[in-house]
């Protein structure tokens, strides 16, 4: 997980990822060239220096649902029943199904006689109630949880699970069958068939059951692993270094993970997007929530002036850090060679049409977009010769602060009691983040009603 990162600019502080690499020739941050800008130049948009009636942020109309639970989640106040809202009956059932099966497929394989009694969906239960009761209580080995050491010991896992039922269960802990594997020379193989069904439940649920508040932030979140894995990432900036990248959507105010999205690499069968990796990893996020008036919140990353522009065609705005190689980037923002030190907590804007950049130097340079906010600017504390003074800001840069922080606010307060234990098996990994994930939402879900 990414853990919690402080998203602040406002000293000046813009975050920059590049230079990471994955195994397989996928590229850390991204795997495409020109990511986030797209086609064109320039010059080949007209930017203002000084503002007119044609410039400013377009009125967008917020035609959202009222934010919080939805359908099935309304008024559930059990948390078990919240629970159950992402783990469903029917996945349950299923994961019973899968664990069984290939439980007789391995015994059978390995020839083991050893006694062994099919999983029911009551122990499945168990066993996910006991993995979520060992994130609470941190121990230093999985057999601690079974010692009968009258200091260290702990009897309610001993009463709801044996530790070797437990231990099966996770040997043999399954979600699709193995005989159903696609073709890798199928043009069209899903690297990420062993947990598909586990993705589409997670997403089709998270959007089913809550509708966000107006303000979504996107941005990436790992999943820490050393397997050995073709789309696997090594980010050497980032708190967990190696691991499989997830983009992902969250509302900025509570966290709760609406849509995400696992990055498999430049060699995908996902084709990239025309208009860059990037900018078609925005689009698929919010698909759901556009030509409905959200704001969407980005880093400099994903932002350029093109998403930017097509974002607000289709009734959305959107504010971010911007960096200044972006195509159709303001030449007259880019720092220039040789030029002199700006005084501190200067800044200097560019307009086109709806779009607004605004270059504000603190200790150093931040370039920020948007076309939710204009030239308006706000006060934030700062040392000033060593008193506190409020200081002018813009706008745009102190929004960004407010609600950029979404997907870092879900891995913050998922990285608490987590349940991740470590394995050689890459889904697994993956099953127990995104039951991480199911939980915080239920958790969103239940503290709401």
């Amino acid at each position: 997980m990414s853990g919690r990162r402080s998203r602040s600019v406002r000293r000046g502080r813009a975050r920059g990822r590049g230079g990471a690499r994955g195994r397989g020739g996928a590229r850390g941050r991204g795997g495409a060239r020109g990511r986030g800008g797209a086609g064109g130049s320039s010059t080949e948009w007209e930017w203002n220096e000084s503002k007119d009636s044609s410039n400013g942020p377009a009125p967008v109309t917020f035609s959202g649902d009222i934010p919080g639970p939805k359908g099935e989640a309304v008024d559930v106040r059990d948390p078990f029943k919240c629970y159950e809202l992402f783990f469903t009956s029917g996945f349950i059932d299923m994961l019973v199904m899968q664990s069984n099966l290939y439980a007789d497929q391995q015994r059978a394989a390995k020839g083991d006689t050893s006694i062994w009694i099919p999983i029911t969906k009551e122990e499945l239960l168990a066993f996910l109630g006991v993995n979520i009761a060992m994130g609470v209580i941190s121990l230093h080995s999985l057999d601690d949880y079974w010692s009968t050491d009258p200091i260290t010991s702990h009897p309610w896992f001993r009463c709801v699970l044996s530790r070797n039922r437990f231990c099966q269960i996770l040997r043999y802990l399954h979600i699709v069958g193995n005989s159903t594997a696609p073709q890798r020379s199928d043009p069209n193989y899903d690297k990420l068939w062993k947990v598909r069904p586990l993705l589409d439940q997670f997403a089709k649920r998270s959007l089913e059951l809550y509708s966000p508040h107006r303000q979504l932030s996107v941005d990436e979140s790992m999943i820490g692993t050393k397997c050995r894995l073709s789309f696997i990432q090594y980010m050497p900036k980032k708190p967990v270094k190696w691991g499989i990248k997830v983009w992902m959507c969250a509302d900025s105010v509570n966290g709760y993970v609406i849509s995400s999205d696992i990055y498999c690499g430049a060699n995908s069968s996902e084709p990239v997007h025309p208009n860059g990796l990037a900018y078609g990893v925005v689009m698929k996020l919010v698909e759901p929530f556009l030509n409905k008036g959200y704001s969407v919140y980005m880093d400099n990353f994903y932002s350029s002036p093109l998403l930017f522009e097509d974002l607000l065609s289709k009734n959305t705005c959107a504010v971010g850090t911007l960096r200044t190689n972006r195509k159709k980037f303001p030449p007259a923002l880019k720092p220039q060679r040789g030029e002199p030190k700006r005084p501190r907590v200067f800044f200097t804007y560019a307009y086109h049409n709806n779009v607004t950049v605004v270059r504000w130097t603190d200790n150093k340079d931040v370039f920020a977009i948007s076309t939710l906010l204009g030239d308006n600017n706000s006060t934030a504390k700062r040392h000033v010769d060593g008193v506190v003074k409020d200081v002018p800001i813009p706008e745009i840069i102190s929004d960004y602060n407010r609600f950029m922080g979404g997907v870092d606010l879900a891995d913050q307060v998922m990285c608490y009691y987590s349940l991740g234990r470590k394995s050689l098996k890459w889904w697994r990994r993956v099953f127990w983040r995104y039951h991480d994930h199911a939980i915080v939402n239920a958790y969103v879900l239940y503290a709401i009603n």
